[in-house]
């Protein structure tokens, strides 16, 4: 007789199912089969539902497999919890991260290809539910449309008010059921998809009367809306010799819920001759590359009202093309030497933690929980190449933990 089952033979069924909390995905799933009591001790002690907490802290996959299938078929989806029980529904997610791993790994996946005659198709988002995308075409005012994401069905199309036939989209946002669209003139329309309409917008009143917008960045986190104005003087100064582009952020706070929007411009910050190429932010941090004549830096700041300085990272000696951030981690290309390379950052300590070259011609890095893909163009074509980076265990991040493996490559 196995140690286990004298244990449940002594009614020390939490020592047993303590043993078996420490199993990964495979070694749960072999206990299952050993014997029956084996597998009601796994059942009774929920250790699927445990298993499950514990990913759902390294990864965001497993709740995105939730959504996903609650958005495909919400009525099979609540079907299925009246007739099954929580721990098999569990299992059955991980069974399916299983399968998605492998099948992404000998290059088993489904491509779907949607054209879009005649348009002009940028600034392309993301998130769980949705995709949203800027659409222009000529002598026409510019429009956004919203898809979802598993079914790749339009939700919505949010059309431009007819004075901005002539002012081209400059950034788009997701937040929750909310769609923000910035323009290049410095206005801001928010659009409820759940409601269909427009619930907010806001005009750049902020921006100085001897500067014009050129162009508006915008980005959200803990219900902080931080809008960056790229601005240009109206009048350059020839004499000064100073016709850089300056920079303005301002902060608005937005409720959880989405219904309540500060008209009040909370902060108002002005920082002249510096571009901001871009801004990306987390839960921790709000992060903005910024270049001028003098320097070229990413600047961390709090993401919260204050949004004060933290750290920042030196690259005036180095050509950065883009950076992601994600979970509490930084990635960034830059090129030193004609050489590019791909660096990832502890945000909190402003130390590299590894390095690795990256294609020629790369001109993108997006940064996951677990992944990190770079797109790269040359003379033939243009490639996605994707990383699996291991979940962080520890805040010293043990160089271990960071031994990159090359998952796909993807010729367009």
């Amino acid at each position: 007789m196995d140690f286990i089952t004298l244990l449940l033979k002594r009614h020390m069924d939490l020592i047993a199912q303590d043993i078996f909390s420490h199993l990964d995905l495979i070694s749960l799933m072999n206990c299952e089969l050993v014997c029956q009591n084996w597998n009601s001790a796994i059942k009774k002690g929920k250790l699927w539902k445990r298993l499950y907490c514990q990913e759902c802290h390294k990864s965001s996959l497993l709740p995105t497999l939730f959504q996903r299938r609650e958005a495909i078929n919400q009525w099979q989806w609540e079907a299925d919890r009246l007739v099954k029980s929580e721990e098999t529904l569990v299992k059955n997610l991980f069974k399916t991260r299983q399968i998605l791993k492998e099948n992404w790994a000998v290059g088993n996946f489904q491509t779907t290809t949607t054209t879009l005659t005649g348009l002009n198709v940028s600034h392309l988002k993301m998130d769980a539910n949705r995709i949203v995308f800027g659409v222009t075409k000529e002598f026409s005012r510019p429009f956004v449309n919203i898809w979802n994401r598993w079914t790749l069905e339009c939700e919505a199309v949010i059309i431009s008010p007819d004075s901005f036939i002539m002012t081209s989209i400059s950034d788009l946002l997701l937040w929750k059921n909310l769609v923000f669209c910035s323009y290049e003139d410095g206005n801001i329309i928010v659009w409820d998809v759940k409601a269909g309409r427009e619930c907010q917008s806001f005009n750049g009143e902020e921006v100085p009367s001897r500067e014009r917008v050129v162009s508006l960045k915008i980005q959200m986190a803990n219900g902080i809306l931080i809008s960056c104005f790229r601005t240009e003087p109206v009048y350059p100064d020839r004499e000064i010799g100073h016709d850089w582009d300056s920079t303005v952020f301002s902060l608005r706070r937005i409720s959880d819920d989405g219904q309540f929007f500060s008209n009040f411009v909370e902060r108002i910050e002005h920082i002249p001759y510096t571009t901001v190429c871009q801004i990306e932010s987390d839960s921790n941090f709000f992060a903005i590359f910024m270049k001028s004549f003098e320097f070229s830096k990413i600047q961390l700041r709090s993401a919260d009202r204050h949004f004060q300085f933290l750290h920042e990272l030196d690259f005036t000696n180095q050509n950065l093309v883009h950076f992601s951030c994600h979970s509490g981690r930084l990635a960034t290309v830059s090129t030193e030497e004609d050489v590019q390379k791909i660096k990832l950052w502890d945000p909190k300590t402003l130390k590299c933690k590894k390095t690795w070259p990256a294609l020629v011609g790369t001109v993108q890095v997006l940064l996951s929980s677990n992944h990190l893909v770079t797109c790269s163009h040359d003379d033939e074509k243009n490639s996605l190449t994707v990383w699996e980076i291991p979940a962080e265990t520890s805040e010293e991040f043990p160089s271990e933990l960071f031994q990159l493996q090359s998952t796909s490559s993807t010729t367009c």
